[in-house]
């Protein structure tokens, strides 16, 4: 008798990128946190679970922000995103953040 291949445990912290996913194009996207003012930021790529974005300030993994993101036509949907890593660029001091949505982006696609 041949037993079952087990499949490994499945990762909680597994990119976003496993999931089915819907690309975006974000005509301008701002993001904030309780310690941090508005302001625009670059999104290097996006998608209606979550995005990698160039923040100018220092967040670490596990903190929530407030990211606003608007489709072409000028509609906004902002949602509540979890950090989910970062790196830290050594030349311009700005911090690359991989960000998941709490809900499904709507507007955006």
């Amino acid at each position: 008798m041949f037993a079952p291949i087990a499949s490994p445990p499945k990762n909680k912290s597994a990119c976003r990128r496993l999931k089915d996913r819907a690309r975006i194009n974000p005509s301008h996207v701002t993001c904030w946190s309780n310690c941090d003012s508005v302001r625009s930021v670059a999104a290097i790529e996006a998608d209606t679970h979550g995005a990698r974005l160039m923040l100018p300030w220092n967040v670490q993994a596990g903190e929530n922000i407030i990211v606003s993101v608007a489709n072409e036509v000028g509609l906004y949907q902002t949602q509540v995103a979890r950090v989910a890593w970062t790196e830290r660029l050594e030349v311009t001091g700005r911090v690359i953040a991989g960000v998941e949505f709490h809900e499904e982006l709507k507007i955006a696609v």
